[in-house]
């Protein structure tokens, strides 16, 4: 599929019921503040923080502080607009696969632990599946690419 010149998406109606709840999950945290349910925790230990969520998926602090309020409202928009149009196997054009490159590389950092170790295998799972929808999306947006990584693939 090359997205560029235009391609469809489906997934099944489990798959778009998760990525719509992740989709969510961000806006909660990005309009509103809440912590996803994945990551509270007991008693006994304690979740990320709002900002601790931030940092992870807006690293530079510089960057954050000048340029924070922008990047959320940006990933914002992006998450709104595919939320919008919950149709499964629809149509992506150039707008939908950025905004889709852009909101799995951020909702990514929902699912990662605040401490390197084990993680619980259910975020584990969600992390690993935004990332490939990411880099699949983003070798269908580019298909040299595509030949450039099976390249390096079979030279290791």
């Amino acid at each position: 599929m090359n997205v560029l010149g235009g391609g469809t998406v489906s997934m099944s109606d489990a798959t778009a019921t998760v990525a719509t709840t992740i989709l969510e999950m961000l806006v909660g945290l990005l309009e509103r503040g809440e912590i996803p349910p994945p990551l509270r925790r007991g008693p006994v230990r304690r979740s990320p923080t709002v900002d601790e969520l931030l940092a992870r998926m807006f690293p530079d602090a510089d960057l954050r502080r000048t340029h924070g309020a922008a990047m959320r409202a940006d990933v914002l928009a992006a998450t709104r607009r595919l939320l919008a149009a919950r149709q499964v196997g629809r149509h992506l054009n150039q707008q939908d696969v950025d905004d889709w490159i852009m909101v799995t590389g951020v909702a990514q950092f929902l699912f990662v632990p605040r401490k390197r170790g084990a993680w619980p295998t259910r975020q584990r799972a969600l992390q690993h599946w935004l990332n490939v929808v990411q880099y699949r999306l983003v070798v269908a947006a580019n298909p040299e690419l595509a030949a450039e990584v099976s390249a390096w693939w079979d030279a290791q």
